[in-house]
Parts: structure tokens; sequence; C-alpha cells
């Protein structure tokens, strides 16, 4: 709307001509046609740890409207609307991981666990290394509404946390995620 055509076409040119590059249509099957999610078979036990664990994330952190949790590339658990998880699953594993995996999340000698923001401050030591966290536009009860993406790993498990898009993010607040999820992972 204040852009113009030009814009848009623009931006259009920039998301496409890097997307289209992930679609590997050789190596795609049904579940890639329909856009479809892999969920991660669990038994009960593990499957009710997960969810405690979201739970006291979410509880200790207010400013997690909504969390996704992955272990190999696989859902565990979304508190995302099916629509935005389709998505958003589909960006991870077809772009963000893949983009990520020749990084090794090995433990620094003052860190006491193996977790690393892959979407957030990319060095802990660092206030400096914020980076750009993205935004994105979630749907809730017909309405849409604005968050800040922050995913982070831990070995084989991703927690991909929607954070309130009014929040003014700042370096300490990332340095009480990552102790935190860091030792809860």
């Amino acid at each position: 709307q204040t852009g113009g055509i030009t814009a848009l076409t623009q931006r259009l040119d920039h998301f496409f001509s890097r997307y289209l590059g992930t679609i590997k249509v050789n190596q795609s099957d049904i579940l890639d046609v329909f856009n479809g999610i892999h969920f991660l078979p669990l038994d009960k036990n593990t499957y009710l740890r997960i969810q405690c664990f979201v739970n006291l994330l979410e509880a200790t952190f207010s400013q997690v409207k909504y969390t996704a949790f992955l272990y190999n590339d696989q859902l565990v658990w979304s508190g995302l609307e099916q629509d935005d998880m389709r998505i958003l699953y589909r960006y991870l594993t077809a772009s963000l991981f893949p983009s990520c995996l020749e990084q090794e999340f090995q433990a620094t000698s003052s860190s006491s666990h193996y977790g690393k923001f892959i979407v957030g401050p990319v060095n802990m030591k660092d206030e400096t290394s914020l980076g750009r966290v993205p935004r994105v536009h979630l749907s809730e009860e017909g309405n849409t509404q604005q968050c800040h993406l922050v995913v982070y790993k831990a070995l084989s498990a991703t927690v991909c946390l929607f954070l309130d898009g009014d929040m003014q993010l700042n370096f300490e607040y990332f340095k009480k995620l990552d102790n935190f999820l860091g030792q809860q992972m």
C-alpha cells in the first residue's frame, strides 16, 4: 500500500528467487505436495515432559505468546494454528535448518550447555550480536498478530518462540532465555 507496484515487485522477486531454489520436486512425497508436517511419535511420558517444559517456559517468560517444539526436524508440539504451523514448518525444514547445518552446536568453555540461538543472538558473549530477529504475522481468531520469531536449538531439539511483537528485544532478555533453555533442554 505504501511502496507501490515497484516495491511489491522487488519484495516478491527477493522472496521467490530464494524460495524456488529450495523446492526439490524430484525428492517430494505426498506430505510435501500437501504441505504436510512430519510428527514425531512419542510415548505419553515423554510427551508430557515436553508439555511440562513448554508450560514452564511460557509461565517463566510471559512475553512468549506461542511455542513450537521439534526434534530431529519432526514436530512434537505446537501452540500455533494449523495453517500457521504448516507454513512455519516448511520454512524451518526447507530453508532455516539446512542453512545452519554446517554450524556445530558445541559448548564453549564458559557455557554449561549445548544450546544456541539459530535465530537470535549469534554470540552470547557479545551484546552487539543481537542480530536481526524477524517478525511474523500469525492468525488468531480471524485476526493477525505480529510476533518476533526466535529459534533455539540444543543438539537435536529445536524450540521456536513467538514473542510479543510490541516487546523491545534486548540482550539481557536473550541471556535469560539462553540460561533457561540451555539447562532445560
